[in-house]
């Protein structure tokens, strides 16, 4: 065989260069972009509490996606300073403490007394959570003996949603604000519908992807179905 002249060699590394020059930026590029976010979880519930007295000790909130899954916010002052504090959500109110729901990681606090954090809450934790906001209250303490802080809970107004899966309304039970509006999103490749027991509401058959929405202006429990697939049920509790 014969020897490959120089010049084709170097013709042969050019036509290379050409080829990997474009490869190599499409991949610098995508590396620059960084991961693909995932989609967002949308908030289905949530709920908030003033700590201490009107809430001069800060705030905490809890959210609850249509992933099932949820965090827990603190933002807190006038705390005892460069202190670890416990923190503790239990059912009943700050003067009728009921059973303990969820024990969370201590927060520490500033030199100044102030502290913020967001921790996420397990699907099981927030069913938890769920449950018992929809069956009566539940509180937080932060602190130990007579420099404990308390807050209770309410539902926090605002929008709420509800993904229909697998035939049947995730967060089935749920406790929202008066003046919340509630939004179905039917996920599922079946049509759903959402019909009040009472008849104050009901939506058209959602297909997949549709939604429906309503508004909930006035305390109460309003329990509804699917009227396409009688098994498929849920209840909004409104305070």
């Amino acid at each position: 065989m014969s020897a490959r002249a120089p010049a084709d060699c170097f013709a042969a590394r050019r036509r290379g260069v050409r080829v990997l020059l474009p490869l190599s930026l499409g991949i610098a590029a995508l590396l620059a972009l960084g991961p693909v976010a995932a989609g967002a979880a949308t908030v289905s519930a949530a709920w908030s509490a003033k700590i201490g007295s009107a809430g001069v000790n800060g705030k905490a909130t809890i959210s609850a996606s249509t992933t099932g899954t949820g965090t827990i916010s603190l933002k807190l002052a006038k705390l005892k300073a460069s202190t670890l504090l416990p923190v503790v959500l239990h059912k009943g109110t700050c003067s009728s403490v009921g059973a303990v729901l969820l024990t969370l990681p201590s927060i520490r606090t500033t030199s100044t007394g102030s502290a913020s954090r967001t921790s996420s809450l397990t699907a099981a934790q927030v069913s938890r959570i769920t449950l018992a906001t929809t069956a009566g209250t539940i509180a937080i303490r932060i602190g130990t003996g007579s420099a404990r802080k308390c807050g209770l809970f309410r539902p926090a107004a605002g929008g709420s949603a509800v993904s229909i899966a697998n035939f049947a309304f995730a967060l089935a039970s749920m406790t929202v604000a008066v003046g919340t509006t509630v939004t179905w999103t039917n996920n599922d490749s079946a049509g759903h519908t959402v019909t009040a027991d009472d008849g104050s509401f009901k939506s058209d058959a959602l297909a997949t992807g549709a939604t429906f929405s309503q508004t909930f202006a006035t305390a109460g429990t309003f329990a509804y179905h699917c009227a396409i697939h009688s098994s498929m049920k849920g209840t909004i509790t409104v305070h």
